[in-house]
């Protein structure tokens, strides 16, 4: 199934958006797809991380950006077309980026038609950020108890379907002291193993 796109209107030129999240909490872009003509695309993705701060209504939420401090930018020119696609990421979303001194919280999200398709790889992602995140070693094999175990204790937290759009997020908070005691139980009681 396609998603529908919407225009995206940030600078005096539009383009389009068919995925977006965002962190109503915390005013944050947690990932932003744009496609159109690349100076419709460029302008827009202008607007959001040219100036130190900016405040810019995505899905109807307010979000402030701070340049490109917080983001990445994964961009590619679609052949024959003359349009651009373009991603703005989070940094707390991506494994080389991640920086658990500078947020309490890392993002994980996948397209939601994938959502019943992609919960192996939403776990690989969140296994694979918590473990840079908390610096505590983790096994993959682990990643089903410790998303069980983190819901249950209100370390992952649903970010709400009404700020995203074609998008599943998760914040997953940072809290390494009750992420070890979950890994700790988990050993002792037998749920988990080396």
């Amino acid at each position: 199934m396609n998603p529908d796109y919407q225009r995206l209107s940030l600078a005096d030129i539009s383009c389009y958006t068919a995925y977006s999240a965002v962190d109503k909490t915390h005013n944050t872009l947690i990932a932003l797809h744009m496609i159109g003509y690349e100076q419709a695309v460029r302008s827009n993705w202008a607007k959001l991380v040219t100036s130190k701060s900016v405040y810019n209504y995505i899905n109807t939420c307010l979000v402030e950006t701070q340049g490109s401090r917080d983001h990445v930018t994964m961009k590619t020119m679609l052949p024959e077309s003359g349009w651009l696609d373009m991603w703005l990421i989070h940094k707390q979303c991506t494994i080389d980026q991640i920086n658990p001194r500078r947020n309490p919280h890392f993002y994980i999200f996948t397209p939601d038609e994938a959502l019943n398709t992609a919960s192996d790889t939403l776990k690989a992602q969140f296994i694979t950020l918590l473990d840079k995140a908390i610096n505590i070693p983790i096994l993959p094999e682990w990643s089903e108890y410790l998303w069980q175990e983190g819901d249950r204790k209100k370390l992952i937290q649903p970010i709400n379907p009404d700020d995203c759009r074609n998008l599943v997020a998760y914040r997953v908070i940072i809290a390494a002291p009750a992420w070890a005691s979950i890994i700790s139980t988990g050993l002792k009681e037998g749920d988990i193993t080396f």
